[in-house]
């Protein structure tokens, strides 16, 4: 079975987190193995990337009472399955939309 294509996230979306990320000390923003990710030095504190659901998502890095907090908000937040941390969370949702975000949106 061929997977799905995965969406191209939109350039206004990668502009958005590195206008906040980007000016984090020593935070560089770069191509992921599908998306783009942000790190300090070998850690990836956040990844957007769309799914093969069509369905985009942003991953952040995050102390575990943090992940937990948003882990208990609900969606669109959730802990994603197969991180071997603990410290991760993720949103379905771009910060500041409304609703879920799609290629059709």
């Amino acid at each position: 079975m061929a997977l799905a294509d995965r969406p191209l996230v939109p350039e206004e979306w990668v502009q958005r987190i590195d206008a906040v990320l980007g000016a984090l000390p020593r935070c560089e923003q770069e191509a992921a193995w599908t998306g783009t990710r942000w790190r300090v030095g070998s850690a990836t504190v956040a990844h957007v990337f769309g799914g093969e659901d069509q369905v985009f998502r942003i991953t952040f890095r995050g102390e575990p009472d943090e992940v937990a907090a948003f882990e208990h908000m609900g969606d669109p937040y959730f802990r994603p399955g197969g991180v071997a941390t603990s410290s991760a969370w993720s949103s379905t949702q771009m910060p500041g939309s409304t609703g879920r975000s799609s290629p059709s949106c």
